[in-house]
């Protein structure tokens, strides 16, 4: 797939990109840069497979502490075409990054607040069983099933630490409904 995405792609990531993003951050420069093409499923194989597309990203360092790189990757979207080019190629820089954050805020609690990364569990099936049980306790804490008073009490630690503390009753009685988290 990646290979007809380049096919498609090479000679259009030649011309002006249908959109670009600037942003600043403290130690570097990125710049995001898009270039789409309309396809049709049965050309790429997919069902309902509207456009591919390829985003390149150049950091552009300004500290020593940061390198420099320019990286491309390809995407294929079902989202439909708008005729204005760089309307669509806006639409779809905003998709491709509102993806990443989504993931970025999902493995940043699971690694940062639980290590996943350094789990010494081997089993398949047992692991699959943490996952979910850490899942479940990242959503009891976002709808403050712990009935926080301060925003530091909100943090996902300070929900496992009155989990701790109150026990494995006070999880129980959330899942067997005596307490209803859902239902305030």
């Amino acid at each position: 797939m990646r290979e007809k995405a380049e096919r498609w792609l090479a000679p259009r990531c030649k011309q002006e990109p249908h959109a670009q993003d600037c942003t600043h951050y403290g130690d570097r420069i990125e710049v995001r840069r898009l270039w789409a093409h309309p396809t049709d499923p049965e050309s790429a194989g997919l069902y309902a497979a509207s456009q591919v597309y390829a985003v390149e990203r150049e950091v552009i360092p300004l500290s020593k502490v940061v390198k420099a790189s320019k990286e491309r990757c390809y995407a294929i979207t079902c989202t439909q075409v708008i005729e204005d080019r760089e309307r669509n190629g806006e639409n779809l820089l905003r998709t491709f990054r509102g993806h990443w954050t989504v993931e970025a805020k999902n493995h940043y609690r699971r690694d940062i607040t639980y290590q996943e990364d350094r789990s010494p569990v081997k089993n398949h099936n047992a692991a699959r069983v943490l996952a979910t049980m850490k899942m479940v306790a990242i959503f009891l804490c976002q709808i403050e099933a712990h009935r926080p008073q301060s925003d530091r009490e909100r943090t996902l630690p300070e929900f496992n630490r009155a989990c701790a503390i109150n026990g494995i009753d006070t999880a129980l009685n959330w899942m067997t409904r005596k307490y209803n988290p859902l239902g305030r």
